[in-house]
């Protein structure tokens, strides 16, 4: 039984809009006050036993725009106000002694600047955090951030048709009790504006038994742009659950295109799937294509929400994610590859972030920034490039950061991390959220989120990457893909697929892969027998009419009976720059496939075929999983960074000038270790910098293991 829609309020109080949801049921819209004092949005309908919440209402009559704890929150605002502001908070309801993640979206919806804004929230009993190391941007007026503080950001000056985001990584005391209400009153003011209050409320409740992360890779957008709205499902109970359903709820302004996985759009903006049920450890993902509408305004918030329902629910998780939209889109560009995904616990992710300058000046001040998430931890020396800065170690709940400085146009940095999956945290079914913000100067700042899975016993590992990176417009390369099969029965039914950008024509395809539709190839691999390893490749050209500075994020995903839903997943990401690198790198292996306890001879060589010398080069590789080496005897010239050399350490090399037309050979003969399953995959990341280089050069070589 669906509920009943809101009426507006024409000259008074807004309608409330609650709308109570029976069995299965959707809540109704909130009603929108446009002539009252208060403009409360409504609480989005009492959601019953599978019961979805209506959108929460938009405040327009007055200075109050509530978000309800039933429905996807409004933007809070007054008519005529230039100012909105969502408050939203990443998973839903709050578990005592865990944390909470709000994302507080501040919009300018006017043509012109505003000055003085300034953000207040009132920290309620129950919640704390720290004003720097749990704040972006740091907070003020309070040291430590506990309840009846209210801790501040003075954001300065807001342009016309942009947006700030401000995330908190709150804490929740072990004192709060199940039923309890956390409500949190945020207060927007700026110079010659109304303030704005959003009042958020999130109910305390038992720890779930499946979890739910929603959130996009592009963010924020622009009018017209069409996204990805991904939403991410795990088992985490005792005990298998049945009758799962996810909802995700779009705002107007949004609207749904293609819908994964047989989900439906029940009424327009709302989006099922029925899931069913999911054993213990069962992992799921749901993805809705999603348009913003040519005629929204910059500076809007339109903030996404997705609810996952089952068969005896304590309460049904829910996650929230706040779309930025401007006018015009930012100059820098920003992506996240992380591979593999799932996880594995106790083992690690290769994360690689890239930012890239596309428009035709240079862009100063360039920072980004990384929330290390829960189930994460890794070393800011030797497992960053570059290092990372704020954090020692960088550990769950602490802030790394990386200082990038200017890029020319065109120019691009990258970034690579390598944690560890800490197996106390995080098990099957788990998933492990990171947030991410790029900040440059007189730039709206970027704030995407990168979700990935996590499974203990996968059957099969998988690598994907090129010899070419970056390239040129209309420049021809060639991707790597490769499998091993490491699990104890034969894999049947398995299928690679592979999904390209637009900006990248697939060409010639190996071993009878076909191309469904444009950017979409897929090989049906069929039988994995234990132990076997297969390679599959592609060529692509890059469009000619790309600016430098794109950046192109592939995907590679494999699946197979049993196991996880997807059981692996590889994501790789191309930069563009104007012209070829004045330097190349090429990387060679004396054998493939390689035997456990055998050696792995690589030979990495650097070449200058430009008409000038080039000073400060650095070859860093980063020793790949079974592999090792003596610094000294085992490598020529001698490596600096380890000592030994073993898995997910730093080798490196420093050349001071390579002349033009000279080469430098590096060799390194590492161990492979005995306990190196077959089927297993040796994949090496290699980076070539030197000063004056648009982006740095990056090799992926990947070597299967044999018995």
């Amino acid at each position: 039984m669906a509920g009943g829609s809101g009426s507006s309020g024409t000259g008074g109080a807004a309608g409330s809009g609650a709308g109570t949801a029976g069995a299965g049921g959707i809540g109704g819209a909130a009603g929108v006050g446009r002539g009252g004092s208060t403009g409360t949005a409504g609480s989005g309908g009492a959601a019953g036993a599978g019961g979805i919440g209506g959108a929460a209402g938009v405040g327009r009559g007055g200075s109050t725009g509530t978000a309800g704890s039933g429905g996807v929150a409004g933007a809070g605002g007054s008519v005529g106000s230039p100012l909105v502001m969502a408050v939203n908070v990443g998973a839903d309801p709050a578990i005592a002694g865990g944390r909470l993640r709000y994302m507080i979206t501040v919009g300018n919806v006017s043509t012109a600047g505003i000055d003085g804004v300034t953000v207040v929230l009132q920290v309620p009993t129950g919640l704390q955090f720290v004003y720097t190391t749990d704040a972006d941007p740091n907070a003020s007026g309070c040291n430590p951030c506990g309840p009846n503080s209210q801790p501040t950001w003075s954001l300065g000056s807001l342009p016309a048709g942009q947006t700030q985001t401000i995330q908190l990584n709150v804490s929740v005391a072990t004192t709060v009790s199940v039923g309890d209400s956390l409500m949190v009153p945020v207060t927007l003011r700026a110079t010659g504006v109304n303030p704005i209050m959003v009042t958020k409320t999130v109910q305390v409740s038992t720890s779930p038994s499946a979890t739910l992360r929603l959130g996009t890779e592009v963010n924020p957008l622009v009018p017209g742009q069409t996204f990805t709205l991904a939403a991410d499902i795990g088992q985490i109970g005792t005990a298998a659950i049945t009758g799962a359903t996810v909802t995700a709820s779009l705002p107007p302004g949004l609207t749904a295109g293609a819908i994964s996985d047989g989900g439906v759009q029940s009424t327009p903006g709302q989006i099922v799937w029925t899931i069913g049920q999911m054993t213990v450890g069962q992992l799921a993902r749901r993805t809705v294509d999603v348009t913003v509408g040519a005629s929204v305004v910059g500076g809007t918030i339109l903030a996404a929400r997705a609810v996952l329902s089952y068969d005896g629910a304590a309460a049904n998780p829910s996650a929230e994610f706040p779309v930025s939209v401007l006018g015009a889109a930012p100059p820098i560009g920003f992506t996240v590859s992380a591979t593999p995904s799932p996880a594995v616990p106790g083992a690690r992710v290769l994360y690689q972030m890239t930012v890239a300058n596309h428009s035709s000046r240079a862009v100063d001040g360039i920072s980004v920034l990384l929330l290390v998430p829960s189930g994460l931890q890794f070393v800011y020396t030797t497992d960053a490039d570059p290092n990372a800065s704020g954090c020692n170690p960088c550990s769950p709940n602490t802030e790394s950061s990386w200082n990038v400085g200017t890029l020319g146009a065109g120019a691009s940095e990258t970034i690579t991390i390598n944690p560890q999956v800490v197996a106390t945290q995080v098990g099957d079914g788990s998933l492990i959220q990171s947030a991410f913000v790029v900040r440059a100067t007189s730039v709206n700042p970027i704030t995407m989120v990168k979700t990935i899975q996590v499974y203990s016993h996968p059957s099969a590992q998988l690598a994907f990457g090129t010899q070419t990176n970056p390239v040129t417009p209309g420049q021809s390369f060639t991707y790597d893909v490769d499998i091993g099969q490491i699990g104890t029965a034969a894999l049947a039914n398995t299928v690679l697929n592979v999904s390209l950008p637009v900006g990248l024509t697939a060409g010639t395809i190996s071993d009878g892969g076909t191309q469904a539709s444009p950017g979409k190839i897929s090989w049906a691999i069929g039988p994995l027998a234990v132990g076997a390893t297969l390679h599959r490749s592609f060529g692509v050209t890059v469009d000619g009419a790309l600016p430098a500075g794109s950046i192109l994020p592939a995907r590679a995903a494999l699946t197979y009976d049993g196991g996880a839903e997807v059981d692996a997943v590889a994501d790789y990401a191309a930069s563009i720059v104007g012209a070829a690198l004045p330097l190349t790198l090429a990387i060679t292996t004396a054998s493939s496939p390689v035997m456990p306890g055998a050696r792995l001879l690589y030979t990495m060589t650097v070449s200058n075929p430009s008409a000038r010398a080039v000073n400060g080069l650095t070859v860093l590789f980063r020793v790949p999983a079974g592999l090792q080496f003596v610094y000294t005897t085992d490598a020529d010239p001698n490596a600096s960074g380890c000592n030994p050399c073993a898995a997910d350490t730093e080798a490196s090399w420093s050349i001071a000038t390579l002349a033009a037309g000279a080469t430098q050979i590096i060799t390194v003969n590492p161990l492979v270790l005995t306990t190196v399953l077959g089927g297993s995959l040796v994949t090496g990341s290699t980076t070539l910098r030197a000063t004056g280089l648009d982006a740095p050069a990056a090799v992926t070589t990947t070597v299967p293991v044999h018995q």
